[in-house]
């Protein structure tokens, strides 16, 4: 039986998703947290340089190594100070159905991204400070989009009236 699901919350299980990248390219499930004490993910485009500071002594971890699993259809990350910056190739699965964004304050990202995962039928979006966007920006999903939460996440601007468009 294929694996389907894996979580990485430790420099161990990095490890082994790193392998698993060419083993199991067929992964459909993935939840990334935190990469443990003293690692981090190697800073994204722009990061915050004062969290960049303070971690630059902290083992750094190539998150881009989940592009490899293209046939990933779940995305839960989730965790603190992990990430920070942009991370593009963190929106380039054709396949992904569900993704959830958490506990994540500084990584970068802005609505419009999510046009890179054109079969997305759910979104859940918690404490994202760094999250930018319209909220009419979703309408690039309107064919595959059910289901849309977004807590706590306050530069994203408008309201869910502009998804009125969804029933035309």
């Amino acid at each position: 039986v294929p694996m389907a699901d894996f979580s990485v919350n430790s420099v161990l299980n990095y490890r082994a998703m790193a392998t698993m990248t060419t083993a199991l390219p067929n992964l459909m499930q993935l939840s990334i947290g935190g990469p443990g004490l003293f690692h981090k993910y190697i800073d994204g485009e722009d990061p915050d340089e004062e969290l960049a500071a303070e971690t630059a002594t902290y083992t750094p971890l190539d998150i881009d190594v989940i592009s490899n699993f293209r046939k990933l259809r779940r995305l839960n990350i989730h965790g603190g100070y992990g990430l920070n910056g942009r991370y593009p190739t963190l929106f380039n699965f054709p396949l992904l159905e569900k993704l959830r964004i958490s506990l994540c304050c500084n990584f970068k990202w802005e609505l419009e991204m999510l046009s890179g995962f054109p079969s997305l039928r759910e979104l859940d979006v918690e404490c994202n400070r760094s999250l930018r966007g319209n909220i009419g920006s979703l309408n690039v999903l309107k064919n595959s989009l059910e289901k849309v939460k977004i807590i706590d996440c306050n530069n994203v601007e408008g309201n869910f009236m502009d998804l009125l468009t969804f029933l035309n």
